[in-house]
């Protein structure tokens, strides 16, 4: 005989109340904005599947010069990134502003990294499609030194909603 079984889980920062950014060393915020047909981007919290969406992560840090940072920002499961090392994902062949062989493009998530940052502000911009419909969190986005954990920030969670197009 088979026995199938199913299990859900559910985890939460203990530092992260709901909706509430943490700032452990990094303060990080995030803005979504959609491409519009006139060529400039809005910031937007409603999207339809197939919209350009540029994704600006901005992350400030106290004057102190700090290396080996990481900042990463898990993607709403309605979006995927544009990679800009594959010149067919962006749009009419441009390069993006953060083509640099540092970052990293995953399925779920995108990865920047600073081996060395001495300035205030560090801004963060990528590009995303929007795939699927529905209402999707966009989970915080993090910022986080390498070899001190400890040391992070999370912006606030964000809610979506994705219609099924034009």
């Amino acid at each position: 005989t088979r026995v199938y079984g199913m299990a859900e889980a559910r985890g939460r920062s203990k530092t992260q109340q709901d909706g509430a950014a943490v700032n452990r060393g990094f303060a990080v915020s995030r803005v979504y904005e959609r491409l519009s047909p006139e060529g400039t981007w809005t910031p937007a919290a409603e999207f339809a599947v197939g919209d350009l969406v540029r994704i600006t992560l901005h992350v400030d840090k106290s004057a102190d010069p700090l290396t080996y940072v990481v900042m990463e920002d898990y993607l709403p499961s309605a979006f995927e990134a544009v990679n800009p090392a594959l010149l067919s994902q962006i749009p009419g062949g441009r390069e993006s502003e953060t083509a640099d062989a540092g970052n990293r493009f995953l399925k779920d998530r995108v990865r920047f990294f600073a081996d060395s940052w001495s300035g205030g502000r560090f801004t963060a911009r990528y590009l995303a499609r929007v795939t699927k419909s529905g209402s999707v969190i966009a989970p915080s986005a993090k910022a986080e030194l390498m070899y001190k954990p400890e040391t992070y920030g999370l912006s606030i969670p964000q809610k979506l909603t994705v219609s099924a197009g034009k």
